[in-house]
C-alpha cells in the first residue's frame, strides 16, 4: 500500500517563518521593498518542495531575479492534478494504487506551493501601515489564489518609482571599496542589493557590469592574483554572476582562513602582499601624522607671530603711561617737600620769636617757641613773667634739648 502524503497547512508554514525584521516606516520605498524581499526568500525556502532543487524560491523571485541565484531553468508552477486521481477503469489494484500515489504527490506540490504564495503574502503585509495595503487587501478578497509574484508587482507598481539620480547613486553603491575582512558576505549584499534594485526599477544592469563590478573590488585588495588568473582561464559562458558567485565565495573563504593563519605565525607566501599593504598603510598614516602636526605648529607660529605684533603696539602706550605716573609721583614729591619747608618757616611757636622771624636750624628752631611743659624763655601769650618756669612732673625724664619738642 502506498505511503499517506500529508500536506502542510499555512499555520504551519507561517511558524516555520525566521523572526520578523522591523516594519517599514511611513510609505514603502524600493530600498524597504528590497529588504524585505530577503527575508521573504529566506521564509519560502523554509519548506522543503520538489518543486525546484532550491524549494520554492521560485514562488518568491521574479524569473528575472532567478538567474542570479540558480543555473537551472525558471521552475513552472506545479499544476494542479485535479480533486481526485484519474485511474483508468482496467487498472489493476496495484496499478490504481500507483496512480493514487501519484495524484497524492503532485497535489502535495501543488498544494504546498499555494500556501506558500498566501502565507508569503500574509507576512509580507505585516510590514506595511493599514493605509498602504487597504486596496490591496480588498482586491485579494476577490482573487483569494493570488500568488505572492502578483502581490509584489502591485507594490512595485506603486511604489517602486525611481529616477534618474536614485538609479546612478544605486550603481555607485555597488563600487563601495571591500577588504579582505570584510566577508565574502559583505560582498555579495552589496553586488545582490544594486542587481535588485536595478531589476525593480525597470532598469536592470548586464550581468557582465555586475560581474566587472565586482572583480573590480576584490583586484583591488591586491590579494588574490593567483585567483585572478584562475578566474580568466574559465569559458566565457562560465562567468556569470552566478559562477562568479560559487568561484570567488570558496577563494575569498580560502584566504580568509590562510591569511589569518600565516599573519598568527608571522610567515607564508600568502602574508607578503598582505604585509606589504599594511607597511604602505602606516606610512601613510606617519605621512598624515607628520602633516597635521606641522600644520598644528604653522598655526601656534601664526599664533604667537599675531600676539608678538599685538604687543609690540601696546607696550609703546604702556612706557608712556609708566613716564606720565612717574613725572606725577615726582610732582607730588617736589609739592610735599615745598609744603613742608613753608610751614617749618612760619612755625615760630608762639607769638614772640626772640629770632627775629628767621628761620632756625633743626635742632634749635623752637628755641623761643613752647618749652614742651609751660617754659618760656622770653614771654608767652598768657603774660606770664620771664622766667618763670611750671613746675615739671617727677616721672619726666629731662632731656639737654629740651626746649625742643
Amino acid at each position: 500500500m502506498a505511503p499517506t502524503v500529508s500536506h502542510t497547512t499555512k499555520a504551519d508554514m507561517l511558524a516555520a517563518f525566521p523572526e520578523t525584521p522591523p516594519k517599514m516606516i511611513g510609505k514603502p520605498n524600493l530600498r524597504e521593498i528590497i529588504r524585505v524581499m530577503y527575508h521573504l526568500m529566506e521564509c519560502s525556502q523554509s519548506h522543503e518542495s520538489a518543486a525546484s532543487p532550491l524549494g520554492l524560491l521560485f514562488a518568491c523571485l521574479p524569473q528575472a531575479m532567478w538567474g542570479a541565484y540558480s543555473q537551472d531553468p525558471y521552475p513552472a508552477d506545479p499544476a494542479d492534478p485535479g480533486l481526485v486521481a484519474n485511474v483508468p477503469q482496467n487498472a489493476t489494484p496495484v496499478e490504481a494504487s500507483n496512480f493514487k500515489s501519484q495524484w497524492d504527490f503532485i497535489k502535495k506540490v501543488h498544494t504546498d506551493f499555494t500556501t506558500m504564495n498566501s502565507a508569503l503574502i500574509d507576512r509580507f503585509l505585516t510590514f506595511m501601515d493599514l493605509a498602504y495595503k487597504q486596496d490591496f487587501m480588498n482586491a485579494r478578497v476577490t482573487n483569494p489564489r493570488l500568488q505572492f509574484r502578483d502581490a509584489l508587482a502591485y507594490f512595485l507598481q506603486r511604489y517602486g518609482n525611481t529616477n534618474e539620480t536614485e538609479r546612478a547613486k544605486n550603481k555607485e553603491l555597488m563600487k563601495i571599496p571591500w577588504a579582505l575582512q570584510d566577508g565574502w558576505e559583505r560582498l555579495q549584499k552589496q553586488i545582490d542589493d544594486s542587481t535588485i534594485y536595478a531589476i525593480f526599477s525597470g532598469h536592470p544592469i548586464p550581468d557582465s557590469d555586475i560581474v566587472d563590478a565586482a572583480i573590480t573590488l576584490i583586484i583591488q585588495t591586491g590579494l588574490f592574483s593567483m585567483q585572478y588568473e584562475q578566474w580568466h582561464e574559465r569559458a566565457d559562458d562560465k562567468k556569470t554572476w552566478t559562477h562568479f558567485k560559487e568561484f570567488w565565495k570558496a577563494k575569498i573563504e580560502l584566504k580568509t582562513i590562510t591569511n589569518i593563519g600565516a599573519h598568527t605565525f608571522g610567515f607564508g607566501g600568502n602574508t607578503t602582499e598582505t604585509q606589504d599593504n599594511e607597511v604602505d598603510q602606516e606610512f601613510n598614516n606617519s605621512v598624515a601624522n607628520f602633516a597635521n602636526a606641522h600644520n598644528h605648529t604653522q598655526s601656534t607660529i601664526n599664533e604667537l607671530t599675531n600676539t608678538n605684533m599685538q604687543l609690540s603696539n601696546v607696550i609703546p602706550q604702556l612706557q608712556q603711561q609708566m613716564q606720565m605716573m612717574q613725572m606725577a609721583m615726582n610732582q607730588m614729591a617736589m609739592n610735599g617737600a615745598q609744603n613742608g619747608n613753608n610751614n617749618n618757616a612760619q612755625w615760630t611757636g608762639g607769638n614772640g620769636n626772640s629770632n627775629g622771624g628767621k628761620k632756625k636750624k633743626k635742632n634749635n628752631r623752637n628755641n623761643g617757641g613752647w618749652t614742651g611743659y609751660g617754659t618760656n624763655n622770653h614771654s608767652n601769650n598768657n603774660g606770664n613773667a620771664a622766667g618763670t618756669t611750671n613746675p615739671r612732673p617727677a616721672h619726666v625724664k629731662r632731656y639737654n634739648n629740651d626746649n625742643y619738642c
